[in-house]
């Protein structure tokens, strides 16, 4: 776990969520997503193949996000679990992941089959425990969570790192691969999954 800190927050699941954010502070800050079977996942993805690194883990669930609200932590969150949102880098990457290694199937975790952006959102609302911290300046204390914890699937502050130039590479495949197809009104997700 997050050593000192962890007795200090709330994990809030995903699940709980569902209709409604108000778990979540409309304040600036950061969040962490920790996700269950989150080593398998990795597993699948090699990222262990690149560092030795373990990032802090929650039980069952492990750390693979860390991001920064500057206005609300509560927009912020919800932007990452709502299908079609095209501004979430973690959805991105998770769906380029999929593409790429099957590393959301790999975990073997409910609505783990995932083929378009509801069955990611439900595979998220489903896997996914939060934890919101407020704070005055919320870049300065994401870039220390990262660089204290790691964030696997945060690729800003850790462009230098092995596993994120890898992750790049995904994300641009899937990037090439919706720009090559004629898209007309349908999302990213469902041109690469060839959901109508």
């Amino acid at each position: 776990m997050l050593h000192a800190e962890a007795n200090h927050f709330s994990l809030i699941p995903a699940s709980s969520l569902g209709a409604s954010s108000a778990q979540l502070p409309n304040d600036p800050g950061v969040y962490l997503i920790f996700i269950l079977a989150g080593i398998r996942l990795l597993r699948a993805t090699s990222f262990f193949d690149t560092t030795a690194q373990v990032p802090p883990s929650a039980g069952a669930y492990m750390l693979l996000y860390v991001g920064a609200a500057s206005t609300s932590i509560r927009d912020r969150v919800k932007a990452h679990f709502a299908t079609g949102s095209e501004r979430s880098s973690l959805r991105l990457t998770l769906f380029a992941i999929e593409h790429a290694r099957r590393a959301i199937s790999a975990s073997r975790t409910p609505f783990c089959r995932v083929v378009g952006p509801e069955s990611l959102s439900a595979w998220l609302f489903a896997n996914a425990l939060i934890v919101a911290l407020p704070c005055a300046k919320p870049l300065e204390r994401e870039r220390w969570l990262i660089e204290e914890y790691g964030s696997p699937l945060n690729i800003n502050w850790r462009q230098q790192h092995m596993f994120s130039r890898l992750l790049m590479e995904w994300r641009e495949a899937v990037s090439l691969r919706s720009r090559m197809t004629d898209m007309g009104n349908r999302s990213l997700y469902s041109a690469l999954c060839n959901e109508t």
